[in-house]
């Protein structure tokens, strides 16, 4: 008479291990990536708003555009008088506006650049600034920065 076997071999656990451990390492680089992804994405909306903030700060001052005093980003200086009830002249605040641009761009994103373009009365503003992503050269993927850019284009 052949006994019955009863319960797992040892063999039967050990294959399911391997095969629990390969789907939680899988899970493990899908959240991964999950977070890389949704810190770019969050990095692409800060330089939408700050791009978008510099449009509005450029509306703003009509007199100072019709200057030409946001031609570019150079010529940015703080100015204090901007920030209180005595005011500044229109150059003064676009040069303030400039200069508190860039400084955003700095701070909140790594590697944070912009610049500013008057082409006839249409301006275009480009916010650059570095990603993590992952370059996909087959198994030895590498995580390096990459350079992304935002652009701007609107007439005041």
């Amino acid at each position: 008479m052949i006994g019955r076997q009863r319960g797992f071999t040892l063999i039967e656990i050990l294959v399911a291990v391997v095969i629990l451990a390969i789907g939680l390492l899988g899970i493990a680089g899908l959240q991964v990536m999950s977070v890389k992804s949704s810190t770019n994405a969050n990095l692409r909306s800060v330089a939408v708003y700050l791009a978008n903030d510099m449009a509005d700060r450029i509306r703003a001052n009509r007199v100072g555009v019709a200057a030409g005093s946001y031609d570019n980003e150079t010529g940015s200086a703080q100015n204090a008088a901007c920030l209180t009830t005595a005011g500044c002249t229109s150059a003064q605040m676009a040069a303030n506006d400039k200069f508190e641009w860039l400084q955003e761009l700095g701070d909140e994103l790594p590697g944070g650049a912009g610049t500013i373009a008057n082409n006839g009365g249409l301006f275009t503003i480009t916010v650059t600034w570095n990603d993590r992503v992952k370059q996909a050269e087959g198994a030895d993927a590498d995580t390096s920065s990459e350079q992304s850019t935002v652009s701007l284009t609107f007439q005041p």
